[in-house]
This record gives structure tokens, C-alpha cells and sequence, in this order.
């Protein structure tokens, strides 16, 4: 899964070492180390992790019309993580992210139900009510809303962005709630505009008239070639967490890391790394200009209660 940016960096990082920093040696010039002492895991972090790692059998218990009726009677849940500032650790934004509180199995990450919903085409009904709930918050929240970067990420799934109609409905039901519109922004994966470029690239630009930005999620892993990037109204790129996860122990991690983040800043776009759990990951992120960070170490998905008491007077 290399290829994609192979050129980019051997032309960059040709006759450059990329040296892992340790804790002893970065003398804590991200400046927050106060801050991140509050972001240890709680005991209630640990727990749901131990939840859902317990959920692996749960699929096969799940029947076909389980789904439908969980989002009848209000199963679903809207969780949000923080997107952080990487050289302050001020919170900017965060991604909705769907979960469902099953009776039975506890809360449920998407890998559980939305190939069900895709299927099933549900997932039309619930990415419109993600949005409404999204826009809800903005909505809520936009008196505290100063800084300028703020935004709440919407992931599109291949099967929602494969349908014009219901993306052309879904951002004229957005800009009815008289929010300005670049509080929302739409997270597509590569897979989803690769499947029809051109057809990707029209909606695009119809998504970017809206005025709602536009983040590639998983960059880095699907691209055939980088021209790619350069020809779509992309505001950002959010790097792969298998490049972030492996940056510890592998140096062509670093250099893949290094090597998008340099050329997404060339193309005027924003770098949101995934994925960063731990100091050493996000000093080497800040060190390379990457602008915003989002992961475990500043904080799980949480329900919308949560995290707005997470919120300062922003």
C-alpha cells in the first residue's frame, strides 16, 4: 500500500533521516503537558474498552431486522471525538461518530450494523438524521463558538456519496437550518471517490457551492497516483492511523507521515492525523507542521453530554 506516495517521498526524504524523538529528549515543546495529564484514561474509559473488546460474537446474534427496529425505538447514538489544535491541544472541532447502545451487547461500534444498514438502505434515513443531530449541536454550541477552524466531521459512506439525489437533498435540508455552513464538514474515504472519479468530483465541487468542506479520511492507503489529490476541492486529509499506529517502531512510517503531511501543506490543504495515542506520536506530528490531532490520548468518543462539558468557553 506504499505506491501511492513512494515518488513523493523519495524525492523529499531522499537523503533525510527522519529521527524518533524520545520523551527524555523532546524537552515537552508542544508546551501542553499539564493539559494532556488530564486526558489519562478514567476508569470509565477502561471499562468500555473492556466492553467492546468482548463484542466479537456479537454479529452473528444480530438479526437482519434488528437494526430497523433499533433505530425505530431510538438505539442509536450520536458520539463525538475531539479534533485538537496539535500545537496548543485546544479543542476545534471533533467527528460525529455513529454508535448503538444495544440492550444486550452494551454500546456497538459501525463494523457491527452499518454493512446491514448499507444493504438494507437505511443508511440514507440515519446519515440524514446524524446530520440533524449534528446540526443540532453546532446549533446549541454556536454562541461559544469562537475560533474560526471550528468544524463537526460527517462521515459519508460509499453507498450515501454513490447516490446524488440523497446528497443533493441531504445539503439543502443542511442549509435550511441557517447554520453556517462551515461548522459542518463531510468525511469521505478514498474508496468512495476512487469507485467514480468524475461523478466523485462533480459532487464534490456541489458539495464545496454549500459551502461545507470536504476531508479525505484514510489518506494514504487508496490513491493510485497523487494527482488525484490536486484535481478535488479537498479542504483536508486526515493520514491513515496505521501509518500514526506504526511511527514508533518504523522509520518508513515516519517518512510516509512526513512525506503527506509536506505535500498536503503544497496543496494548501489541512493534515488531521488519526489514530495518535501516545506523546511521542503527537510531538513527532507537531514537529512535521501536521495542524490537528485526534485520538485516543485526546480523547475517546463520547456521548454529546460529555463532550460539550468537555468544551471551554471556546
Amino acid at each position: 500500500m506504499l505506491l501511492p506516495v513512494v515518488r513523493y517521498i523519495q524525492e523529499l526524504e531522499r537523503n533525510t533521516r527522519i529521527e524518533w524523538k524520545s520523551m527524555a529528549d523532546n524537552n515537552d515543546a508542544l508546551g501542553f503537558t499539564s493539559v494532556f495529564r488530564t486526558l489519562l484514561k478514567t476508569e470509565q474509559e477502561e471499562q468500555q474498552t473492556r466492553a467492546e473488546s468482548s463484542l466479537p460474537s456479537a454479529p452473528s446474534l444480530i438479526a437482519p431486522g434488528d437494526v430497523q427496529r433499533a433505530f425505530e425505538n431510538g438505539e442509536f447514538r450520536v458520539y463525538y471525538q475531539p479534533k485538537v489544535l496539535a500545537t496548543t491541544a485546544e479543542i476545534v472541532g471533533a467527528e460525529a461518530l455513529l454508535r448503538w447502545q444495544h440492550p444486550e451487547f452494551g454500546v456497538l461500534t459501525p463494523n457491527f450494523f452499518i454493512p446491514g444498514m448499507e444493504k438494507s438502505g437505511l443508511i440514507h434515513e440515519v446519515g440524514a438524521w446524524v446530520l440533524r443531530r449534528v446540526s443540532e449541536l453546532n446549533l446549541a454550541i454556536s454562541t461559544r463558538i469562537k475560533n474560526p477552524s471550528w468544524n463537526i466531521a460527517v462521515n459519508v459512506s460509499p453507498v450515501q456519496f454513490g447516490n446524488p439525489a440523497y446528497l443533493r437533498a441531504l445539503l439543502r435540508a443542511a442549509k435550511s437550518l441557517n447554520l453556517p455552513n462551515q461548522l459542518l464538514e463531510i468525511e469521505l474515504t478514498e474508496t468512495a471517490v476512487l469507485e467514480n472519479f468524475k461523478q466523485a468530483a462533480e459532487l464534490m465541487a456541489l458539495i464545496r457551492e454549500y459551502g461545507v468542506t470536504i476531508a479525505i479520511d484514510d489518506f494514504g492507503v487508496g490513491f493510485n497516483s497523487i494527482s488525484h489529490l490536486a484535481r478535488l476541492p479537498i479542504s483536508a486529509v486526515k493520514i491513515d492511523s496505521s501509518f500514526v499506529g506504526r511511527m514508533e517502531t518504523s522509520e518508513v512510517d515516519r517518512k510516509i507521515v512526513a512525506a503527506l503531511i509536506r505535500l498536503s501543506h503544497d496543496l494548501g490543504m489541512k493534515t488531521v492525523a488519526e489514530g495518535v495515542e501516545t506523546m511521542p506520536q503527537a510531538q513527532f506530528l507537531v514537529d512535521q507542521q501536521c495542524q490537528l490531532l485526534q485520538g485516543f490520548f485526546f480523547g475517546r468518543p463520547v456521548p454529546q453530554e460529555e463532550f460539550v462539558a468537555k468544551l471551554p468557553m471556546l
